[in-house]
């Protein structure tokens, strides 16, 4: 049965796309406002309608807080907004006026509008700037890619078209219907859903160019699976937009390796893409540069080739770093303090030997430190085009992202492939025991899977606060106003 002896091979790469795919679909409003927050925090129209006048008010000198930071500091992007928390203000209610808090009438409305995740408002906040109208595309924002905010953008304007999204600038439009907000959020990570599942093909197409067909699926499957996409799926940030270009990258650096000469232009023009999308995905010249030196056919023109086609794509999808390069370098030097370098021989072990696991599980990453043990011992001088970048960007985000592994994400696919070697070696050692022990790849593929279904099981619980909420409601004879902030809190 000619269908049995190769049926695996077959339909891992479809199964690892949908795995994939409805893994990282369930929960995408975790986090996100819902039109319940309405019932919870005021008891009739009257109520809300007055605390709504204090959401607007509040919000717009928010937004001049902003305008006088954008007015004398040009070169810093103004999105954080401290209030004075002794600041109370006088709320007109139904049943007599209320003095609240400033603080918490910032956190009720961040309720109606907001995601609760961290940072996702960045990205809102950067189409804002954005007038197509008036021609000005200047996002500023540079701290991501400016493609994935066009690409965000242009989703979202799409969206309105069709009546999926409701994009306005009346504000109290999404104050009276908070799941409105919700869906701006929701769509560009149902976008990252989709885009982690097409991602799985070009990482299938790369374990095919150094393993047996069997590990290629194998190593897919566990990709589709892997905690660390999941999780960024969920995520309004370009983690996972950038894999695809990534992935692509990293196959044209085989290519390279074999002697094709024309790859230099397709490895350019890829790592562009990622780089420009994310620019942590720059380390991923290092592998290109590893292949050029172990490729038999090589000159030093065709790196001048790759670097061109590499600045040319990366500058064309981020534009403003050309028209406004001091703005740009203002907000990295801005955000070095937040994230600074402390290097160390114990992190990088620590990074090594527990730190990694919590991005792909302890299975695969035990899987990883097997293979980067066991390419070690390979003749294939292929390895070192995963093994330069891999142990750099080890020692890079060990020193500065030690505690926030989700900076690693665009690691962890090459880390996915070097386990590979283990499993390969694996495979081709005969004995007694052998079927024993590719026993266990399936166990680690269950396990992580496991451990990602865990997490999806939190995405789609209901929110703890709208749970506690309507406890308070029933439970607690307190002012609407305060069961919300306690609520929030």
């Amino acid at each position: 049965m000619n269908f049995g002896k190769n049926a695996f091979d077959r339909v891992s790469l479809p199964l690892a796309c949908m795995t994939a795919l409805l893994l990282s679909w369930q929960g995408m409003h975790v986090g996100l406002p819902q039109a319940e927050v309405v019932g919870l925090s005021f008891s009739d129209s009257q109520q809300f309608n007055a605390a709504k006048k204090a959401f607007l008010s509040t919000r717009e000198e928010v937004y001049a807080h902003y305008g006088v930071i954008a007015a004398h500091n040009p070169d810093i992007l103004a999105h954080s907004f401290k209030t004075d928390f002794k600041k109370v203000m006088i709320l007109d209610m139904p049943e007599g006026p209320q003095e609240v808090p400033v603080e918490i009438i910032h956190k009720m409305r961040g309720r109606f509008l907001r995601s609760a995740l961290p940072d996702e408002e960045l990205l809102i906040y950067s189409l804002q700037k954005i007038r197509p109208a008036k021609l000005q595309f200047n996002p500023h924002l540079f701290q991501y890619g400016s493609i994935y905010i066009y690409f965000a953008g242009f989703l979202l304007w799409l969206c309105a078209k069709i009546g999926l999204v409701i994009l306005t600038q009346d504000i109290s439009v999404y104050l009276n219907n908070p799941d409105y907000s919700a869906m701006i959020y929701a769509v560009p990570k149902y976008a990252n859903s989709v885009i982690f599942a097409l991602s799985v093909w070009p990482f299938h197409r790369v374990c095919r160019r150094l393993f047996r067909p069997a590990v290629a699926s194998v190593l897919a499957l566990s990709y589709a699976v892997s905690p660390i996409f999941i999780l960024e799926t969920h995520g309004l940030k370009p983690y996972i937009f950038c894999l695809p270009a990534l992935l692509m990258s990293l196959d044209s650096a085989f290519v390279i390796a074999s002697g094709d000469r024309r790859a230099y232009s397709a490895a350019g023009a890829w790592a562009g893409l990622a780089t420009g999308s994310l620019w942590l995905c720059g380390y991923i010249l290092i592998a290109i540069f590893a292949a050029h030196c172990i490729a038999p056919r090589r000159r030093t023109r065709d790196l001048a080739v790759l670097s061109a086609v590499f600045a040319a794509v990366f500058f064309l999808i981020n534009p403003y770093w050309l028209i406004a390069p001091r703005e740009a370098f203002a907000e990295l030097f801005l955000l070095q303090p937040v994230v600074a370098h402390a290097y160390s021989l114990k992190k990088w072990v620590g990074y090594l030997l527990y730190r990694g696991a919590a991005g792909l599980g302890w299975p695969l990453w035990l899987c990883f430190l097997a293979g980067l043990l066991t390419s070690l011992a390979s003749p294939d001088k292929r390895k070192y085009i995963l093994l330069c970048p891999v142990l750099f960007y080890l020692t890079y985000t060990s020193g500065k992202h030690f505690g926030n592994v989700h900076y690693a994400t665009a690691l962890f696919p090459l880390c996915l492939v070097v386990a590979g070697f283990a499993i390969e070696a694996l495979w081709n050692v005969r004995s007694p025991w052998t079927r024993l022990r590719l026993a266990l790849v399936p166990v680690v593929i269950c396990m992580t899977l496991l451990q990602s279904l865990y997490f999806v099981s939190l995405f789609r619980a209901p929110d703890p606060a709208y749970t506690a909420g309507a406890w308070i409601n029933r439970h607690v004879p307190a002012p609407h106003l305060a069961r919300l902030s306690r609520t929030d809190s």
